[in-house]
């Protein structure tokens, strides 16, 4: 997916994700035909969650080969030829328990695959520098291999790394920079062509050091601050310095970054999850919401706070929408952010950031210029809405809407495999008195279907500054409401790649 730099949206609110992203460090032998219960039921996850992204870890032995952990001879070579003139010989893959199973989840769109690489937490002494790129550059050459069915050739190639104990003290800086840039090279010239994706993810288990914070998280694309037990059960599974994990103990440095901005890019290990009474599906389900709330709010409360300061004195811009005006970050928090994405199916609100500007105290990647959102996005049927588009005075008449709505459509129209959502269909809706916002759909290639007559009331329209269709309502009409017709418009799939992508992205060159 064409990444564009001019412009950014962040989370503001989030009732359902298009794409929920899910770290598994898979940290058990899959087994050969049929694979083992555990793997299986990984695989089973995956399968019955298409919405959802899985970062799924293998882990052979510590590491992609025997070698990998000193001392433990693992089972790579088992089942296979010692002799690479062998046709049963193995280059790549550990074994065909492995190469079998590894196939299988490259086939989901929505697994990625991370291999293991122990670190030592930066200590040369546990683990050199050069046994390190070892193990990177044998994940980096895994490709293809032979699998347990007959005459299969499997799919065995690794979207990325998992550096797991890695250290945390800014002592630790310049062996991780070497490492991460020794990885993103290796893994663009080594294996499959093109690898499509690639991720790297730091595993401290905890926070690093505040002033060591800025270059970890620049390194990485995502962090581990936080990895714990849910349970401390009988039986040793917590042992220290581990602790039963409840989301309500995360705080900033502790389970949280210390700088809030990090927070997309952190994530949280919790393991020995056992059975009730000391788990069920509802506790589980509230730790789970706890984290994603603590995820995103302070950045929702500095963006709401700036957009209402600069949105509440032009009631104007609400008046083609069913919602609004807001007069008080309270009202827009309360009534758009936390009540409308509870009626609205499938909905996530984003704050629209211009970068082109210079960092803000409400953004440090630039300045807050709008807000928009996905909604109705359904991933049976493979579709979503743009809507809720506000831009604020200031970035009316610039690049911001174009960009806004051409990364989103490169979003939801980009293959899973190219890093989108693989939509088939996005819809936008317009009031038939907006000419300019049905101007901004068809300039991008949208397509109108349809307008839906009398489509929403808008209750006390006149004094909340609404603009109505211009028609006389029916007898027995509250004074002062007023109605709304809606043009219906769609950009789908086909429309896309018959010459809709290439249009949009040439209209997104512009960035002033």
């Amino acid at each position: 997916m064409k990444a564009h730099l001019a412009i950014q949206v962040a989370v503001l609110a989030v009732t359902a994700l298009a794409r929920t992203e899910v770290m598994l460090p898979l940290y058990t032998p899959p087994g050969g035909i049929p694979a083992k219960p555990d793997w299986q039921a990984a695989v089973d996850a995956i399968r019955n969650n298409p919405d959802m992204h899985f970062y799924v870890v293998i882990n052979p032995n510590s590491g992609p080969k025997n070698t990998s952990s000193p001392g433990n001879l693992g089972s790579c070579n088992l089942w296979n030829a010692t002799d690479p003139n062998d046709p049963d010989y193995l280059e790549h893959g550990c074994n065909r328990d492995w190469s079998t199973n590894v196939h299988i989840l490259n086939q989901f769109p929505n697994a990625q695959t991370l291999g293991y690489v122990a670190t030592g937490y930066g200590n040369p002494e546990r683990r050199s520098i050069e046994q390190i790129e070892e193990d990177i550059a044998e994940w980096a050459a895994w490709d293809t291999a032979r699998t347990w069915n007959l005459n299969e050739v499997g799919n065995i190639s690794i979207h990325g790394l998992w550096f797991d104990e890695t250290g945390i003290t800014l002592g630790n800086r310049t062996e991780y920079l070497t490492l991460t840039s020794y990885a993103r090279q290796v893994f663009s010239t080594t294996g499959p062509s093109p690898r499509h994706q690639f991720s790297l993810v730091m595993n401290p288990g905890s926070n690093p050091d505040q002033n060591y914070e800025d270059d970890l998280f620049g390194m990485a694309d995502a962090v581990v601050v936080r990895e714990t037990c849910w349970t401390s059960a009988a039986g040793g599974d917590c042992p220290p310095p581990y602790e039963p994990f409840d989301y309500a103990k995360l705080r900033d440095g502790f389970g949280l970054p210390h700088n809030a901005a990090y927070r997309n890019k952190s994530v949280v290990i919790v393991h020995q999850v056992h059975d009730p009474p000391a788990a069920n599906n509802q506790t589980l389900y509230e730790q789970i919401r706890g984290v994603s709330i603590l995820l995103e709010s302070k950045t929702a409360d500095r963006h709401a706070e700036a957009f209402i300061a600069q949105s509440a004195p032009h009631p104007e811009l609400y008046s083609h929408m069913p919602l609004g005006p807001f007069a008080t970050k309270d009202d827009f928090v309360s009534q758009f952010l936390t009540h409308w994405p509870q009626q609205v199916p499938e909905c996530i609100i984003l704050a629209v950031i211009d970068k082109t500007k210079p960092p803000s105290p409400e953004d440090d990647e630039g300045q807050l210029a709008g807000m928009v959102a996905f909604l109705r996005t359904s991933t049976t049927h493979l579709s979503t809405e743009i809507g809720a588009i506000v831009i604020l005075p200031e970035f009316h008449r610039t690049h911001v809407t174009t960009n806004t709505v051409g990364l989103m459509l490169q979003c939801a129209l980009t293959s899973v495999r190219d890093g989108g959502l693989g939509l088939r269909r996005v819809v936008w809706q317009a009031s038939t008195m907006n000419a300019a916002s049905v101007r901004v759909a068809e300039r991008l290639g949208f397509q109108r279907e349809a307008v839906l007559r009398w489509h929403f009331v808008f209750r006390q329209g006149t004094e909340n500054h609404k603009v109505g269709n211009g028609r006389p309502l029916p007898p027995g009409s509250d004074e002062g409401d007023l109605g709304r017709d809606t043009v219906v418009l769609s950009l789908c799939w086909d429309d896309w790649e018959q010459g809709a992508r290439e249009r949009v992205e040439e209209a997104m060159t512009r960035t002033k």
